[in-house]
């Protein structure tokens, strides 16, 4: 019941407004206890995942031995491929299930936007690749260090970059660029990651924040996903004190922008 009331807020959230849906979920045991499953879920599923992906390797790599016909180990490592990407959700759900129990692991400190934006540059890297798509930044030298977890940024540009490949046409260019809005106590900066997709509907936007809703355009048609990138940004997002916005309109692409506050140290 927790998830519909969340998606009944939200559809009434103006497009471009900073998204919360988290606002009006209830706390407490039950969420704890939800949590609490899913991460031994996960844990249990992690395991065999594991061992499969492990052994799918050894076959594809042939280490006790050349296989006859090479098809086997084609099929190798399409078991282990289709065993990443399951693994990959399953640590996604167990992610999200930690942010949704307040229980993120997290150390903010000061943090460099030109470290984490070049390392989810490198995290997808293969995927842009994969799908001709470049990655561009335009990034001013001189920026202010955010408040924030490293590897949390990094995640939360990683699942909007990715989400903004996938979405992009052959020979498309998905760009983020860095801004640094003001000084005292409410600076902040914003990383922008922008897409030359097909864009989705004002009335979609509130929508697809949620775990495993999809709609009906290029941006969630066109992914192998399952609908978790975007609120695990926003989970992270919110827990480092920052805000996520997303505009879009159909054929002029799609804009996230995570924004954090600088660092006041």
């Amino acid at each position: 019941m927790a998830l519909i009331k969340r998606r009944a807020k939200a559809e009434d959230t103006p497009a471009g407004a900073p998204l919360s849906p988290a606002d009006d979920t209830p706390q407490g045991a039950p969420l704890d206890a939800q949590a609490a499953s899913l991460r031994l879920m996960g844990h249990e599923l992690r395991t065999p995942l594991n061992a499969i992906i492990g052994f799918a390797d050894i076959i594809a790599a042939q280490l006790y031995g050349p296989i006859p016909d090479p098809r086997y180990a084609d099929h190798a490592r399409m078991i282990r491929q289709s065993g990443m990407r399951l693994l990959d959700v399953v640590n996604r759900l167990v992610e999200l299930s930690r942010l949704d129990a307040g229980a993120a692991d997290l150390h903010l400190r000061p943090t460099r936007a030109h470290d984490v934006v070049e390392d989810a540059f490198r995290a997808v890297a293969n995927l842009a690749r994969e799908r001709n798509v470049t990655l561009a930044s335009e990034l001013p030298e001189s920026l202010p260090r955010v408040r924030g977890d490293a590897r949390a940024l990094v995640t939360v540009l990683h699942n909007l970059l990715s989400n903004a490949v996938e979405a992009s046409p052959p020979e498309g260019v998905v760009r983020i660029t860095v801004k640094d809005h003001g000084d005292g106590d409410g600076a902040s900066v914003s990383f922008v990651v922008r897409d030359e997709g097909d864009g989705v509907s004002a009335e979609l936007l509130p929508r697809i924040i949620h775990p495993f809703v999809q709609g009906e355009n290029a941006l969630v048609r066109q992914t192998t996903g399952a609908g978790l990138g975007l609120p695990i940004a926003l989970g992270l997002t919110k827990a480092m004190g920052g805000t996520l916005t997303l505009t879009s309109h159909p054929g002029e692409g799609f804009v996230a922008t995570a924004t954090l506050p600088v660092d006041q140290a």
